[in-house]
């Protein structure tokens, strides 16, 4: 017998009102995660799971709402990771990636090119973009007036 037992058990029609959400094991009525073995796994899923209804992930989204409580990504634990995820995790809501993106005014399509020893030119060849976190020094050097 499933119900109470300390699991919530998605199927088999437990998790439903006439069955107490499985006996309180499922206690977030009104959440609509995919999986509610994501709840409380000690990692921010983000998404469906950071709302009210799902308690912030069962409370695991709570230290990034506390840090970032206007960003607003599909993936959370970008933020932070060591690399710089630019468009919307490099703003200042974010962090600027949580503190991954040396160029926070920097929007080039794709900042994982920047410092990748190679100048990719046009929006990385700016000084936003640390022109291209100095891949570009060397073009720039020998062909300071030519715009590519």
């Amino acid at each position: 017998f499933f119900v109470g037992d300390g699991e919530c058990d998605e199927e088999g029609g437990y998790n439903t009102e006439e069955c107490g959400f499985d006996g309180d094991d499922c206690s977030y009525f009104g959440c609509n995660a995919a999986n509610f073995t994501f709840l409380d796994d000690g990692f921010c899923d983000g998404g469906e799971y950071n709302t009210a209804e799902c308690g912030y992930d069962d409370g695991d989204c709570d230290k990034f709402n506390e840090l970032y409580p206007d960003c607003d990504v599909e993936f959370p634990w970008y933020l932070g990771d060591g690399e710089c995820d630019g468009k919307e995790y490099n703003k200042r809501e974010c962090g600027f990636d949580g503190g991954d993106c040396e160029y926070p005014t920097c929007n080039a399509f794709n900042l994982t090119y920047l410092g990748d020893g190679y100048c990719d030119g046009g929006e990385f060849n700016t000084p936003e973009c640390g022109y291209d976190d100095g891949d570009c020094d060397e073009f720039n050097r020998l062909y300071p007036d030519c715009d590519v």
